[in-house]
């Protein structure tokens, strides 16, 4: 900010060689800017490390800092999308699993103190995971394994054919041969390397390995063999060739064939009915429609939900499901993700109304899993949240698919207010 102050001087004047009284006004300096305000308790390393449908998150305080956290916050979100979902460890290891993600989503995570106090520390820089499966690899290797040994089956059936062109080439066709065989061994070690720990996968390497040793080992075998010692004799004149034997009896059935090149993908069809993925049997209770896009509870849905409540209230304990629906407009990861937060809110809204002394809460995302009534999935049918209670949820175990929190934070929930 500039400033100025208003100060007397005595000026000559040289046409009356007398001094004149007046004023002037000096500018002073502008005021220094204020210090930027420091962050409290910065995050000096985050890191995620990703796995079969689950993130491993890693972080550390600003090496300056002598600040021990009570628990910290986390933020996640879907790369490119909107709607952040916050959390809380409740602990203040440094290192936390978020379980319950889709395989081929990339999530951005950051991380947040929380001081004794009850402040909240500034956020770190946001990284990213992308959940996967090593099984996938695997299952890539063991396709190529298969085609090798499809290959190795059918050279053994063209020898067979055309055994009189093999023994022509003599030494060259069965170091050629060997050299093949050597090759498919050194490829079933590396793929055994690759699956250390995976012990059925690695069974199966081991057997398709025999099983291509073996053939070739048979090939290598005949052509060693005397041109005319198992034929009966040689024609006369060039002492090559052999008389064709009996035909031999018909061997075991070979492996399918190469598969094709794949074809254009065919356009998307409606969604069938969605598969059970209720750990427990279980009765429905209510639902709550939600608007386009959105998670948040609504006004219009006060008196529904107020009545599910009030349905619970009858019972002594027992498990509360929250299963989120949304349509198949737009993308299917977005929807999906939709789903997960409709439901995060139904729970996190109820456990608020009825405390967690007399119920166990969890939710799971069904996505596109829309009305058979509503095949194109466009009406609000689609957008909702079923609330589903079980007396007993342990008859069946937990189901893989399903997305399931406990003790979530999602905001922007709107929870209709007790009255």
């Amino acid at each position: 900010m500039k400033r100025s102050v208003l100060v007397a001087a005595a000026i000559v004047s040289p046409v009356l060689g007398a001094a004149i009284l007046g004023w002037l006004y000096v500018e002073l300096a502008p005021d220094p800017p204020p210090p930027p305000a420091k962050c409290v308790a910065p995050i000096g390393h985050a890191a995620a490390s990703a796995g079969n449908r689950e993130v491993s998150l890693t972080w550390r305080l600003a090496d300056d800092q002598q600040t021990a956290p009570r628990s910290w916050n986390y933020q996640q979100y879907v790369q490119g999308e909107h709607g952040a979902v916050e959390r809380n460890t409740g602990s203040p290891a440094t290192a936390h699993v978020v379980r319950g993600l889709v395989n081929g989503v990339t999530y951005m995570f950051r991380v947040q103190a929380v001081l004794e106090s009850g402040d909240v520390g500034c956020w770190s820089e946001s990284v990213p995971a992308l959940p996967g499966d090593l099984r996938d690899l695997v299952e890539r290797i063991e396709q190529q394994q298969q085609t090798l040994v499809q290959h190795t089956s059918a050279i053994v059936e063209l020898t067979r054919a055309n055994g009189t062109v093999l023994r022509r080439l003599g030494g060259r066709g069965v170091a050629a041969l060997e050299r093949l065989g050597t090759s498919a061994r050194v490829i079933a070690g590396e793929a055994a390397g690759i699956r250390g720990g995976v012990d059925q996968i690695a069974t199966n390497v081991d057997t398709a390995g025999n099983k291509v040793a073996g053939g070739l080992a048979d090939i290598v075998a005949a052509l060693g063999a005397s041109p005319c010692g198992k034929c009966g004799g040689c024609q006369d004149g060039d002492g090559t060739l052999c008389k064709r034997g009996p035909r031999g009896e018909t061997g075991p059935q070979g492996s399918a064939g190469e598969t094709g090149l794949r074809g254009p993908e065919g356009k998307r069809g409606p969604a069938g009915p969605a598969a059970d993925l209720l750990p427990c049997t279980g009765t429905s209770i209510g639902r709550l429609g939600f608007r386009h896009a959105e998670h948040r509870i609504g006004t219009d849905n006060v008196a529904a939900f107020n009545e599910i409540v009030a349905k619970l209230k009858s019972h002594e304990r027992g498990l509360v499901l929250s299963v989120g629906h949304a349509t198949s407009v737009g993308f299917e990861r977005h929807n999906a993700h939709l789903s997960d937060l409709r439901a995060a809110c139904v729970s996190q809204c109820l456990r608020e109304r009825l405390g967690d002394g007399k119920f166990e809460y969890r939710e799971i995302a069904r996505g596109e899993a829309l009305e058979t009534s509503d095949p194109a999935g466009t009406s609000s049918l689609a957008r909702r949240v079923e609330v589903v209670y079980c007396e007993n949820h342990s008859i069946r175990p937990p189901i893989t698919e399903a997305r399931r929190r406990t003790g979530s934070l999602v905001t922007g929930c709107g929870c209709p207010a007790s009255g």
